[in-house]
């Protein structure tokens, strides 16, 4: 699947790169099921089935937003 994507060389984890996901984050991880696509969509996906929410994270420490 990687080879006839032609994505092989961008995959990875960050924006901008790509990642096999299940098509709309649902069902199970199977040849049919699966495409590869941008990260960030992968991660849209998730927000929209609630699988991820900002709510459940923990707030940010002060250190860590002056680094940001």
């Amino acid at each position: 699947m990687w080879e006839e994507s032609g994505k092989w060389n961008e995959r990875g984890r960050k924006t901008g790169q790509y990642c096999m996901a299940r098509k709309g984050d649902i069902g199970p991880y199977s040849p049919e099921n699966v495409e590869i696509i941008l990260v960030t969509k992968n991660s849209s996906d998730a927000h929209k089935n609630g699988k991820v929410s900002y709510a459940d994270r923990p707030p940010m420490s002060d250190d860590h937003k002056e680094k940001l």
